[in-house]
């Protein structure tokens, strides 16, 4: 479900093996939106850089942190990862062949979607340049069907499939925000009256939401 803990639930084992084998290999986090991949940065570097060590590298149409010259984890896009794959930056290729893990991350969006078919053909080229075979990973709070995706991505036919049916009670509050300007103000509320400690917003476009 949304908000409990996948990423962090998939990323502690790729990272255990990944330290275990002396750094060797690295991880790549695809996600669909350059607004998740900032996310993402604000949340796993302090645990990444600061408490474990490894390098965290961010690749998206207008950031490129390449977190050291060999990252160990890079959070990317379809279309960065595109560019990436096609350049001929030595770090770049020398990244690709150290790739052991690729997740992807909000996969619905991408499913039978044409950036979807590119990045399932972009993981092919990256499977030939790797040194040794990948372990792809993918996420998401909102697919009805597991086995749609296994068959998109072509996943191997034993792939494992990890499904949690969560119930919860919601109790709706309607606000009405007139403005962008009181959005804010309404977040502070939410934290400091409400006690709120995590909040999901909505946003009607990609635009919007970057």
């Amino acid at each position: 479900a949304t908000g409990v803990g996948k990423t962090e639930a998939v990323l502690a084992p790729c990272l255990e093996r990944m330290i275990c084998s002396g750094r060797t290999t690295a991880l790549l986090y695809v996600v669909p939106t350059r607004a998740l991949a900032m996310d993402l940065e604000r949340r796993l570097a302090p645990v990444l850089n600061e408490r474990l060590g490894l390098r965290l590298g961010v690749r998206t149409g207008d950031v490129k942190r390449a977190g050291g010259r060999t990252p160990d984890m890079l959070v990317t896009t379809p279309e960065s990862l595109d560019v990436a794959l096609g350049s001929g930056n030595a770090e770049v290729r020398h990244f690709a062949q150290r790739v052991g893990t690729v997740v992807i991350d909000e996969v619905h969006p991408l499913v039978h979607q044409y950036r979807g078919w590119q990045l399932a053909y972009l993981l092919r080229r990256l499977e030939r340049r790797a040194a040794g075979p990948l372990q792809q990973v993918a996420l998401s709070a909102t697919i009805a069907d597991a086995e749609e995706v296994i068959r998109f991505f072509a996943f191997r036919a034993d792939a494992a499939r990890i499904l949690e049916p969560v119930q919860r009670e919601i109790a709706p509050h309607l606000v009405q925000v007139r403005d962008e300007g009181e959005l804010a103000a309404l977040l502070d509320d939410l934290y400091e009256a409400w006690g709120y400690r995590k909040v999901l917003l909505f946003a009607n476009s990609r635009s919007r939401c970057d």
